[in-house]
Formats: structure tokens, sequence, C-alpha cells
């Protein structure tokens, strides 16, 4: 069986310090996606859900350097767009990562998200942009169009096979 050719994506993530979950509007984006049925998310409303998920996987999320990290994502055909729980990416990866931080520099509109690893050999860091006053990562994501399930949390790529692939807006 040949193996899909890996596909270098491009998109918007907003980055929510205050969200327990993440989810996305689009379940392509997503590895190892499978339907849940409908799952009730609570939002900011007390009185009723303020969306159903139909479905769950990875979003593989490409690092500065390279390094891919998976982040357990809800899909829901009527979420605005995707929102990624830094907390919730290091629960679901807390063999690897004991923390994170932040840094925004509302002057500049750049900024930072770091992942503090276990191993005490540096951090994972994707770079972010202020945009109508959300966060967003424009990092690449890399993912296998046949949704590869093999990707694995914390492994690296090179530049040079980043530079490779094909980039889609």
């Amino acid at each position: 069986m040949t193996e899909a050719t890996p596909i270098k994506l491009r998109y918007r993530v907003h980055l929510d310090g205050g969200a327990n979950v993440s989810i996305t509007n689009n379940k392509n984006n997503l590895s190892n996606y499978r339907d849940i049925g409908s799952f009730a998310m609570a939002g900011v409303s007390h009185e009723q859900p303020a969306i159903y998920c139909n479905g769950i996987g990875d979003l593989p999320w490409v690092s500065d350097d390279g390094t891919i990290l998976l982040a357990k994502c809800y899909y829901s055909e009527h979420a605005a767009d995707t929102i990624i729980s830094p907390t919730d990416v290091v629960l679901h990866n807390i063999h690897e990562y004991y923390a994170w931080g932040q840094y925004s520099n509302l002057d500049t509109g750049q900024g930072y998200v770091e992942f503090y690893r276990r191993d005490g050999v540096g951090k994972t860091h994707f770079s972010l942009t202020l945009d109508n006053g959300l966060w967003d990562s424009r990092s690449p994501m890399l993912w296998r169009a046949s949704l590869n399930p093999t990707i694995r949390a914390c492994s690296t790529i090179s530049s040079e096979d980043a530079d490779s692939k094909t980039t889609r807006e």
C-alpha cells in the first residue's frame, strides 16, 4: 500500500487560554477522526449548550521549529473557527508537557505560546499574531491526506521537509 503524500496546510487557529477544550468547524483538518453522536458543549450561556459537537480527532499543529503537537479537538459544523485550548493541549500530552505560557505584546501585535517540556530540553514554541482582539497562530499544520493515524505527538519535521510540501490557504 502506498503512503499518502504529506501536505502542509496553513490556516488560522485562535488560541483561547480560557477555553477548556478545543473545537474546529473543519473535520478534514483532524486525524484519527471519529463520530461521537451529539455532544452538548457548554459556552457562556448558563441556560443551554452553546453548540453541539458530532466528532472528535487530533489536530496536528506544527510549531515554529517543526515539532508536531497533537491537539485533541472536537468537531462541530456550527463552530465559528478553530479554537485551541492550551490547557487541554497540555492535559492530553501530559507525558510530554507540564505547563504552558503566553506572551502577548499589544504594542506590536506579536506574541507566542510555549509548552514546557517535562524532559527539560527546551519548549515547544508557536508564534502568535493579534487580529481583532484574538491571538492567532498561523503556523503550518502538517497532516496526511489519508488522515494517517500514525502521526505522533512531539515528532519533528525538518524545515526542508515542511518547505517541500504543498501549501494551501
